[in-house]
């Protein structure tokens, strides 16, 4: 992933409105519907290979929406991650 790249992250993204309350409480295929949407404008899959990722529901999905569209899949381990991981914690505290 280079700095250049814009990314997004549903989890990311959503937890924060979600916690100021700007977002409903939507069911799971509503959020694969608000999901897709940004999915669609995507060009790769980035999936970060944290604990659970593998079972997760929501990555499974979007990992069938990539092979349908041919977008490349690209594993993001944590030790690649360390220094996002960190801001994204930060952030994620910010919220709470």
């Amino acid at each position: 992933m280079s700095l250049k790249e814009h990314v997004y992250s549903p989890a990311a993204y959503s937890y924060g409105l979600l916690k100021m309350n700007c977002l409903p409480n939507l069911s799971h295929d509503e959020w694969l519907f608000y999901d897709k949407v940004f999915f669609d404008m995507c060009s790769i899959l980035y999936i970060l290979e944290i604990p659970g990722y593998a079972t997760s529901r929501g990555i499974n999905i979007e990992k069938s929406w990539a092979i349908a569209s041919n977008k490349s899949i690209i594993p993001f381990s944590p030790k690649m991650s360390l220094g996002l991981v960190k801001k994204h914690n930060e952030l994620l505290e910010l919220y709470s």
